[in-house]
């Protein structure tokens, strides 16, 4: 079960890293849906390490 979770927790990280890089900077509407992105990944898996 831990290594399940430790998988599950690497590969949202992943994600969350591919959605900051594949967002384009088109202003203030962009941050706010990384940011969106970022804050329900934190709420489904626990804080992102070397995340603010």
């Amino acid at each position: 079960m831990r290594a399940d979770r430790a998988t599950l927790r690497a590969a949202s990280c992943a994600a969350a890293a591919t959605f900051v890089v594949v967002a384009p900077p088109a202003g203030r509407r962009s941050r706010d849906v990384v940011t969106a992105g970022l804050i329900s990944s934190r709420f489904w898996f626990g804080p992102v390490p070397g995340s603010p």
